[in-house]
């Protein structure tokens, strides 16, 4: 409501925004909430995800795996609730009386409350959502795996990863690392522990509440402990970008992310505008900022693994290699 207030999330101007707050008290955590608004292409699931594992690396955790899912929306997400009803009905002889009960109102949360432990077999044997997408749902839902892919971030479908859909829509997913203990020899056919350290998805149902239909938005949320009980400051690079990274084509669009990647592990920092298709809203920031280097990718440039690196004031360009960019 704040961001709608604010004009933020307007479909023809993506917004990118970020949210630090205190964990529970006595537990010395943080939460830092990452939120793209105004964004329907799988670029957005993929940025954020992108984003929340070079954090993670940063913090040290390694092995870190993506558990992802998509519930579909609209149709395909009620044929799934009904399928989900009926299932647990099926199983109310092993469900508690509580958990009975609480299946027509929320069968979703019925199904999560099976999550490990004994009851762990009968969630592996529930419907799966992937199986009532309809092909755009499809289409979107692969388009996330190819960005995921191309990053080389490891990832794993996993359809246990639900939400109410009330809020979510399409992609959900978990990111998590393995603990202390799984890393040590353990017992044979022990299961491995993964802490999860990331939850997010797209939650466009709750984003059309109140930023008006056809409105968009996806989140991720990391929990991370803090050294001290103090909040961290969030502070600007101390480096001010002096390249942009524009993209033409999808194609070009999905190899910009791991040229991202690659750019701030060398602290080189550019600016980009994923959320645009165009190229010539991208040309006008870089009108507008005035930087002297523009780093462009066009579908030909994707094929052949190469950037463009263009002298804006002298108009002097070279096409590089992308393992030679930074």
């Amino acid at each position: 409501r704040t961001c709608a207030l604010r004009g933020l999330g307007d479909r023809r101007m993506p917004a990118l925004l970020y949210k630090l707050t205190p964990g529970d008290k006595g537990t010395n955590q943080a939460i830092l909430e990452l939120h793209v608004f105004g964004m329907k292409t799988a670029a957005a699931e993929a940025l954020l995800m992108s984003a929340a594992d070079a954090i993670a690396s940063d913090l040290g955790l390694e092995n870190r795996l993506i558990h992802i899912n998509s519930i579909g929306a609209g149709e395909s997400a009620e044929r799934y609730l009904r399928e989900v009803i009926s299932f647990l009905h099926k199983q109310s002889e092993y469900l508690t009386l509580a958990q009975q009960e609480r299946i027509q109102d929320d069968p979703l949360g019925t199904l999560l409350s099976l999550r490990g432990g004994k009851m762990n077999s009968i969630l592996m044997r529930a419907p799966s959502s992937m199986d009532y997408l309809s092909e755009e749902e499809r289409r979107h839902f692969w388009d996330v795996l190819e960005y995921l892919e191309l990053a080389g971030k490891v990832y794993e479908l996993t359809p246990s990863i639900v939400g109410s859909s009330d809020c979510w829509s399409h992609t959900l997913f978990e990111m998590t690392y393995p603990s202390i203990a799984a890393v040590e020899p353990a017992e044979e056919n022990a299961i491995p522990v993964r802490i999860p350290f990331a939850l997010g998805g797209r939650y466009d149902t709750l984003a059309t509440k109140s930023l008006g239909p056809g409105s968009t938005a996806v989140q991720v949320a990391l929990t991370f402990g803090l050294k001290t009980s103090s909040m961290p400051h969030m502070k600007k690079s101390k480096w001010k970008p002096t390249a942009y990274l524009a993209h033409l084509g999808l194609e070009a669009k999905r190899h910009s992310i791991p040229i991202l990647e690659i750019l701030r592990i060398a602290e080189i920092p550019v600016y980009h505008s994923l959320a645009y298709d165009q190229l010539a809203p991208q040309m006008a920031i870089v009108k507008q900022l005035n930087i002297p280097w523009l780093l462009l990718m066009g579908h030909k440039e994707a094929l052949a693994n190469e950037v463009v690196v263009r002298n804006i004031r002298s108009n002097a360009q070279e096409s590089i290699p992308i393992p030679n960019l930074a």
